[in-house]
């Protein structure tokens, strides 16, 4: 039996998640990451930042967050990527796994560095939403 696992909530208040979804997003993190890896095996890999699943509402919170700092842009959870964003809510199904990723340091000392959130299905990506591309 897996024990829970012991995370630590934006307010710094360390909290349990149940075996269960423990072992939901681990089994998230490993499928994404090694979907990332095959999807492009030089920016992925250990140094990777793979996150997750994340709730659309709070990828909605943080991303308007963002966008507030921008003046011009507007303020819509992505900016200008708004519609690519709904879009991409609408391919979520029961079970996928929402992610947050950050290609390694290598890919960014080298101009092909990539950040966003990648929507995976049993293992497989279903969608790629880039925020940040080099």
């Amino acid at each position: 039996m897996m024990p829970a696992l012991v995370a630590v909530s934006l307010c710094g208040v360390l909290i349990a998640l149940p075996d269960a979804q423990a072992q939901a997003s681990e089994t998230c993190v490993k499928e994404a990451r090694a979907a990332l890896e095959v999807d492009s095996p030089t920016a992925f890999g250990p140094e990777a930042i793979v996150e997750g699943p994340k709730i659309i509402a709070t990828v909605e919170r943080e991303e308007l967050a963002n966008i507030a700092k921008c003046s011009q842009c507007p303020q819509t959870p992505f900016g200008y990527q708004y519609p690519e964003w709904e879009h991409f809510k609408r391919l979520i199904r029961p079970g996928d796994c929402l992610m947050f990723f950050r290609s390694n340091p290598y890919s960014w000392a080298h101009a092909f560095g990539s950040e966003g959130y990648v929507l995976v299905r049993e293992g497989r990506i279903v969608e790629i939403l880039a925020t940040k591309i080099q």
